[in-house]
């Protein structure tokens, strides 16, 4: 099958089938290229994702990160805290530690964050990526001022190379932004008109897509960024990763302990999942010529592309992606939708929450609100707040969510929490 969009007429003949034959060749180099330097892009890429800890003599575990291997992680606008990958030795050391102390604190974990990510089963390596940056600093370039903000990012690797995509886009995303945010006159009460944040946040997601690697032609990657700034959250999302800030509802003053209904908290905000089938995206891949299927049955809708990369025709499960390169010619954008959150109109207690779709499929969104509402509300029957540490809530929800037998497909977790 050839795409309809590289398809010969009769009038360009011979000319346009030698056009294509070259542009084949070119593309099959490069897949032939990557796939003899991903096994070493693989190790190197997840030696930074997973080197939160490793066995030592006595049984435990402990973080690899000595001073000289921080000060590598840390540029001039922060240093990125990764999550730490729960498998199983690292899950049965952090649960028999919080036990033996509810108050530490971890490089991922402490009384006002969380970020940990997990294998799915089905999966060879785990595709996701996330990082926090706070504080993210930012220096004007005409003022003798520091701004000091909170930069959250996650990326959803999908595709044969899509682990190598998302760790790609998650060391060079943050430099592109803090260029841009560097080149504003801005001062200490961030006042900055919200078109031109949201415009850098664009622009980042694009270029960041534009000057990728070759492995962009073999895999894609969401993209789910909130950037904190003063009063305001700054929140660009492509893809089905979402981001949502929960609260307590208006009337009430206590999460229940017990199993009680969902209403315990509100939805303040969440992102939407990019998907063909909305009528703003499917106008816009069916105007370029792109093909759109829908399952008559789950009503789940794909963009289908036969891939030269890849010599096969490819389902991509979004309307929304960096990466994916074939998929850009015929509407897949990696431009992200941007909203603003006033902080200021929020209610005490709220928090955010960050996840890849394998977190945020598989439970209601309002159990992830009452689950972890544990960690940053008022909880009944304690006074002065919530009671119940991030890392200790996050281990028992990871359980609960992750089944004892593998049936079906599972993907990769990813959760980063983040009091408000």
């Amino acid at each position: 099958m050839v795409h309809p969009r590289l398809r010969p007429d009769h009038g360009r003949g011979h000319k346009t089938k030698a056009s294509l034959f070259v542009l084949s060749l070119a593309i099959f180099a490069i897949v032939v290229l990557l796939e003899e330097v991903t096994q070493s892009r693989n190790t190197t890429a997840g030696n930074q994702r997973n080197a939160n800890f490793k066995q030592a003599g006595d049984g435990s575990y402990m973080n690899v990160r000595d001073d000289s291997e921080v000060e590598e992680d840390c540029l001039q606008f922060g240093c990125p805290i990764y999550p730490a990958e729960l498998t199983p030795e690292v899950y049965s050391y952090l649960k028999a530690s919080i036990v033996r102390n509810k108050h530490q604190n971890y490089p991922f974990a402490n009384e006002n964050m969380l970020i940990v990510t997990q294998q799915g089963a089905s999966h060879h390596e785990n595709q996701d990526r996330a990082s926090i940056i706070d504080p993210f600093m930012i220096s004007s370039s005409s003022k003798n001022v520091v701004i000091n903000g909170t930069l959250i990012c996650l990326f959803d690797g999908h595709g044969v190379q899509g682990h190598i995509v998302a760790s790609h886009v998650l060391h060079e995303f943050p430099k592109l932004l803090a260029s841009k945010l560097e080149a504003l006159r801005m001062s200490e009460d961030h006042e900055v008109p919200d078109a031109i944040i949201i415009q850098m946040l664009k622009e980042s997601f694009v270029e960041v897509d534009i000057y990728g690697t070759p492995n962009f032609l073999l895999g894609g990657t969401t993209g789910s960024v909130t950037l904190r700034l003063g009063s305001k959250l700054y929140i660009a999302n492509v893809g089905d990763s979402q981001t949502m800030v929960f609260s307590m509802p208006n009337n009430g003053t206590t999460i229940r302990t017990t199993a009680g209904p969902l209403q315990d908290v509100d939805i303040r905000f969440a992102t939407r999942k990019d998907k063909a089938l909305l009528p703003d995206e499917r106008d816009r891949i069916e105007k370029l010529g792109g093909k759109i299927h829908v399952n008559p049955h789950s009503n789940e809708s794909v963009v289908v592309v036969y891939s030269v990369a890849a010599r096969d025709t490819i389902m991509l499960a979004m309307s929304r992606s960096i990466g994916d390169w074939e998929w850009k010619v015929v509407g897949v954008t990696a431009e992200p939708l941007v909203d603003v959150v006033h902080l200021n109109q929020l209610p005490p207690n709220s928090f955010l929450m960050a996840a890849s779709d394998g977190v945020w499929d598989v439970r209601r969104k309002q159990f992830y609100g009452k689950q972890f509402g544990e960690c940053f509300f008022p909880i009944e029957g304690h006074s002065g707040g919530g009671s119940v540490h991030p890392l200790a809530k996050g281990l028992e929800v990871f359980e609960t969510i992750t089944p004892k037998v593998q049936k079906g497909y599972r993907d990769d977790m990813t959760a980063i929490l983040l009091a408000l």
